[in-house]
């Protein structure tokens, strides 16, 4: 009735199962997905490493068809995660994915499955590789650590791989930027909201720590956080019409402040923000509340970020379908690595 595609309620059933979501460890197959809103297709984006779906043979691109009997490209995508895909530890699911027309079946066990949303290693002597996987609240700290090692194996310049990224929880990205951004620039801003009465929140960077500010509800418990961190450095960060949300507030916010090139294709164009309201039966309502707005300024929503070097992705030669391609192979990485040696 909204005509708003983000707007979604959930059962007592439902909803109790969605709040496992964010914890980072559940009992699933260790694929990460995405729904195209218009069309309701269900698109595998990752299959992770040692995951029962990568056992089972799932393959990055695959489109969940059916779970089960039941057909899902007309279910909400959290919801059948949560109900139909995950379950108990040592079970089956059967599912059915179209892979180049055809019809693929894939009998895959559940299995207890620690996401690690943070990836990192040194392509070369100088330049140091951070790929994000999506938001948990473990990323934060993650990437913090991932960041600081790097370091300290010589880092000099930074890639950072938000590609197919679909976003998630903001805490973490706000933590990830303020580590990366000077609090002297921009006054220190992340990332701001307003809602239809341009009442809003703010997330910046003050005096060593990060604030947070509302017109409209309390002040959050958890900030200020301690901070005093930022990363000098040449940064690229790679963006594709997959990285959504959460990842666009990142690399929004290292794009303004002039920190950081960004290389790909224009990003997915989710600038909006959602709040989770539980009902007295144990339903609850997920509602469009505000849109959110880089530290420049910049509405994004359907729109996107456009990339500084625009690159489209090729697969190379014999890797076709494969899960992975090696980091040297992968063009807009290379690309990335041309980007920064014109950096300084």
């Amino acid at each position: 009735g909204l005509g708003d595609p983000y707007t979604i309620y959930y059962t007592p059933e439902e909803y109790e199962s969605l709040t496992e979501e964010t914890e980072g460890v559940y009992c699933g197959i260790g694929v990460l997905v995405s729904q195209n809103l218009s069309s309701g297709l269900i698109t595998a984006l990752r299959v992770f490493q040692g995951s029962p779906a990568e056992e089972a043979g799932m393959k990055k691109g695959d489109i969940l068809y059916k779970v089960g009997d039941a057909e899902v490209s007309d279910m909400e995508l959290d919801v059948l995660v949560q109900q139909k895909i995950r379950g108990e530890e040592g079970t089956y699911v059967d599912i059915t994915v179209i892979r180049e027309g055809e019809e693929v079946n894939l009998h895959i066990q559940r299995r207890i499955v620690e996401v690690t949303t943070v990836e990192s290693q040194m392509l070369d002597a100088q330049t140091g590789y951070i790929m994000v996987t999506q938001f948990e609240l473990v990323t934060g700290e993650q990437f913090k650590e991932a960041v600081d090692s790097l370091q300290e194996q010589g880092m000099e310049r930074l890639v950072i791989d938000l590609r197919d990224n679909p976003g998630g929880v903001l805490d973490a990205v706000v933590e990830m930027a303020a580590y990366l951004l000077p609090d002297d620039q921009l006054d220190g801003m992340i990332v701001s909201t307003s809602d239809k009465n341009g009442k809003g929140d703010r997330y910046f960077s003050r005096g060593g720590k990060i604030c947070f500010e509302s017109d409209s509800r309390q002040n959050d418990p958890r900030y200020p956080k301690k901070d005093g961190h930022e990363l000098d450095i040449p940064m690229v960060v790679l963006i594709n019409g997959n990285s959504a949300s959460a990842s666009e507030v990142l690399a929004g916010a290292l794009q303004d402040y002039g920190c950081a090139k960004l290389v790909g294709t224009t990003s997915f164009g989710k600038g909006i923000v959602q709040s989770l309201v539980a009902l007295d039966d144990g339903s609850a309502v997920k509602m469009t509340i505000s849109h959110y707005y880089t530290p420049g300024g910049v509405d994004l929503h359907k729109k996107g970020l456009d990339p500084d070097v625009e690159i489209e992705y090729e697969v190379p030669e014999g890797f076709e379908g494969a899960l992975e391609v090696p980091l040297d192979q992968d063009n807009q990485v290379q690309k990335a690595i041309e980007v920064l040696d014109g950096m300084h």
